[in-house]
């Protein structure tokens, strides 16, 4: 055999080896993006559901915090079925997200001053720049105890003045929660930049530094202060 067939069947080799690497790389990658895909809540956790805006700065902020293990955009309130990006307002339904948390590492409590202090509760119109009843804050009750924790919030709140009007959030029974679409969940992570200057130019971080000053001077901010 010459220098040159040895190199053929060399190469030939190293052509089968490498396909042979893609196609295991590549199983791999489908393995792993279908298992985190199809996450299991451990049986200690709980689930809240939460209006307060834009989904993608709610789901951004509950991520940050202590005790959660998911948040998911979505959308609920209303009547229609499967409702998409495209006719979820039309349904009835507001963007809200579901936030999944160990009740040993934060409380419901903690959850309803949390949405409360990252938005507008204020506003029964919109949020900032989004407007439309779509976009206002709401908390959904599963239980007779969340709803009584969710409006003792809400009075303490409004008694210590710490918005210049009185906080105008719905308490609401909780309905079924649709996902929404995969470009919603973790936006802010997937384009930042474009994210970033959204949140800005809405004005929702300036009123949100300026309200949450006025809840620690009246010693009612205790929870975590996560970055925007």
């Amino acid at each position: 055999m010459n220098k040159g067939d040895k190199l053929k069947i060399l190469g030939g080799l190293i052509l089968v080896a490498s396909i042979f690497l893609i196609v295991v790389l590549r199983s791999n990658l489908f393995i792993n993006n279908n298992s985190m895909k199809n996450i299991t809540i451990p049986i200690n956790a709980k689930t809240a559901v939460f209006a307060g805006g834009c989904f993608w700065c709610v789901e951004a902020d509950f991520e940050k915090l202590q005790g959660i293990f998911k948040v998911t955009s979505g959308y609920s309130g209303g009547e229609s079925e499967n409702p998409t990006y495209e006719n979820y307002a039309e349904g009835g339904h507001r963007e809200v997200v579901e936030v999944t948390y160990y009740p040993k590492k934060t409380t419901y409590k903690n959850l309803v001053e949390h949405i409360i202090l990252y938005t507008d509760p204020t506003d029964a119109n919109g949020s900032f720049g989004d407007r439309g009843v779509q976009y206002s804050p709401a908390i959904y009750y599963e239980n007779k105890e969340e709803k009584n924790i969710a409006q003792a919030v809400i009075d303490e709140i409004d008694a210590k003045k710490i918005y210049d009007k009185p906080l105008d959030v719905e308490i609401l029974p909780r309905k079924k929660f649709w996902a929404a679409e995969e470009y919603h969940q973790d936006y802010y992570k997937k384009n930042n930049v474009r994210y970033k200057l959204y949140r800005s130019a809405s004005g929702r971080n300036s009123f949100i530094e300026k309200h949450q000053g006025k809840a620690r001077e009246k010693n009612f901010f205790q929870g975590d202060e996560v970055p925007f």
